[in-house]
């Protein structure tokens, strides 16, 4: 070390450019199981095995936002569906109906992400989501279900 740098404070020194790449990839960890956390503490028509799958036709998350704001969405609007067309079909309705009133554009690309299930692309989403129904109602989600979970 130079008479310059022992000078410097270390926490003035510059850090290694892997250090920020870990703390950004822990945070990004981090995030990634609060949006499941979340998701678990809701009850849904059916169960979670593999997110980006379960995801893929609209139907979990227009429940998601129904359990939040139970006037915006009517879910006989979004039918099971399994072919590329339907979830299409779905998202489009979700996209037009639902997720643009609460301040969420979805773009083709997002759209087409999801449906072939790229990775982290539902849980983009589901942060976006997450976000727009704290802004929408209000409330903090988790300080609401920590309050609901004492009552039971």
């Amino acid at each position: 070390m130079s008479d310059e740098e022992e000078n410097i404070p270390q926490d003035e020194q510059q850090k290694n450019p892997d250090d920020n790449a870990e703390e950004e990839q822990e945070e990004e960890q981090n995030d990634l199981m609060y949006i499941y956390e979340w998701v678990d503490q809701i009850q849904l028509s059916r169960s979670k095995k593999s997110i980006s799958r379960d995801f893929s036709d609209g139907v979990l998350l227009a429940e998601i936002i129904k359990h939040y704001l139970p006037r915006l969405v009517e879910l006989h609007n979004y039918p099971d569906a399994n072919s590329a067309k339907l979830k299409l079909v779905n998202w489009e309705t979700l996209n037009k109906k639902v997720l643009r009133k609460i301040g969420i554009k979805m773009t083709k690309e997002e759209v087409n992400d999801i449906i072939t299930y790229k990775q982290f692309a539902i849980e983009k989403l589901l942060a976006r989501v997450y976000e727009a129904i704290q802004n929408t109602t209000g409330i903090n989600i988790v300080l609401a279900q920590i309050q609901l979970a004492e009552r039971l």
